[in-house]
């Protein structure tokens, strides 16, 4: 008697956002797919980035806006159409820890006060001011710029 296959349309290796995300897209448009992982789910590169949804400003802190860091621009937009329900995968369950990551210079910040300023100009950073500071950062000691992106941090736990 011959024993039936076992059919995968997508290997997807890795069990982080991406490939959980692959994973549950695959699923929904019908696909028979399979992810390994190796250790932990969500571990790893996902853990590491500490919930932050990049929209791309900190892979471009160099001065100069690179192609990956506008190719991920829209990111943070996309995450929260998820995050309401309304994206490609459902992510109303996932805990919101702040709708926005804040980048912080010293007072002596340079090009990064310049590039930062730049993207002012495009919307995607704000700079604050000492009373629209989280509370660590309006500590009376502190003479440096603080920086809000549109980039949103979840729980990855």
């Amino acid at each position: 008697m011959d024993s039936p296959l076992l059919k995968i349309d997508v290997a997807i290796l890795g069990g982080g956002v991406a490939g959980l995300w692959a994973l549950n897209l695959l699923h929904a448009r019908g696909y028979s797919a399979v992810l390994f992982e190796e250790g932990d789910l969500g571990g790893a590169q996902t853990l590491g980035s500490q919930g932050m949804i990049h929209g791309g400003v900190k892979y471009a802190l160099g001065g100069v806006p690179t192609a990956a860091s506008e190719s991920i621009a829209s990111m943070p937009a996309v995450w929260r159409e998820c995050l309401a329900g309304r994206g490609a995968v459902d992510l109303r369950r996932c805990r919101l820890l702040s709708e926005h990551c804040y980048l912080w210079s010293g007072s002596a910040g340079g090009r990064l006060n310049s590039f930062l300023a730049s993207k002012l100009l495009r919307g995607r950073v704000v700079a604050l001011q000492t009373a629209d500071c989280p509370a660590p950062l309006r500590h009376p000691d502190f003479r440096g710029r603080v920086y809000r992106l549109p980039e949103p941090v979840l729980d990855v736990s």
